[in-house]
Parts: C-alpha cells; structure tokens; sequence
C-alpha cells in the first residue's frame, strides 16, 4: 500500500490548510447585495485554490473536502456536507493536477476557471435533484459571483505567494 503522505510535514500541512480553508469559509464573509437577492462570498476557495498550487493533488483533496464540509457543518448547512466533500475535493484535486504540471499565470487561471466551474454546476445539479429546477437556477447567480470573485482573489493570492522567495524555499523543504 502506497504512503499517501510522504512525509510527517505533509500531514501537517494538510491538516492546518483544512483548518483554514473552513474559517475561511464560515469566518471569512463578504455580503453582497444585488438586484432580487444576496449573496455572500466567502473565502474558502481562495484558499482552496491556493493550496492546490502550493501541493499535491491528494493532499489538496484532502484539504478541500474536510475543510469545506466540516465549515458546511458549523454554519448549520448540514445538507450541503456530501456534494460539498465532493466539489471542493474536485476542485483542490483539479487545481493539484494542473498546476503541478505547469506554474505559469495562465494555466493557474484556467485551472481555477474550472474548479470554479465545478463548483458552479456540481451545486446546480445537487440542488436540481434536491429542491427542482427553481430553486437550483436561483442558486447559481450566487454561485456564479462566488466563483468569479474567488479566481481574481484566489489567483492573486496564489501569484503572491509564488513571488514569495522565502515560501518557495520552506515549501522546498516539504517535498
């Protein structure tokens, strides 16, 4: 059997980003009023994308999944826990894959792009089954701002951080 975790470190790491990634989400609120509704964004896929740059896919999932649906358990949205221990398991493992393989701003972009796509439409189709078609279309223009304002500040913070010469040296040490 395969050491999912190569090192102690890793472990740890794991762990602390599951930590941050649901403070991020339950703490870490911005609301948004528009138009018919609100919505509120929150930062836990900042911080999800930003651990899918920083490590490998299985930790990322890991991270991604058990932050995020133990945030969806203390803000009470018990129902959300299993599509949201999937999508953000995805979305950190899809973000892992492609920015292991390739660092650069654009494919950074396109990888958050589409972890915020899977977001978009794995809650759409969980709320389709769930509570119809209504319901469901409502949920994705909070969804859509979510996911467009987690890439300009999940990106941002991942360009940050891969500037960060003291980072790139710790994060080094991890591998």
């Amino acid at each position: 059997m395969r050491k999912v975790f190569q090192n102690k470190r890793q472990l740890v790491f794991a762990g602390l980003f599951s930590a941050l990634i649901c403070v991020a989400t339950v703490f870490l609120r911005i609301p948004i009023n528009f138009g018919f509704s609100g919505a509120i964004y929150n930062l836990g896929d900042c911080v999800i994308l930003l651990c899918g740059f920083l490590f490998n896919p299985i930790i990322s999932f890991c991270a991604a999944s058990i932050g995020s649906a133990l945030a969806d358990v203390i803000a009470g949205g018990m129902i959300y826990v299993p599509a949201t221990f999937v999508i953000k398991g995805l979305m950190g493992l899809l973000i892992a894959l492609i920015c292991s393989k390739n660092k650069e701003f654009i494919s950074c972009a396109l990888a958050a792009l589409a972890c915020e796509a899977i977001m978009i439409v794995g809650y759409f189709v969980y709320e389709l089954i769930l509570f119809g078609a209504e319901i469901a279309l409502l949920g994705v223009v909070g969804n859509v701002i979510q996911g467009v304002l987690s890439c300009i500040f999940g990106v941002a913070l991942i360009m940050l951080v891969s500037k960060n010469k003291s980072i790139s040296k710790f994060l080094e040490k991890l591998k």
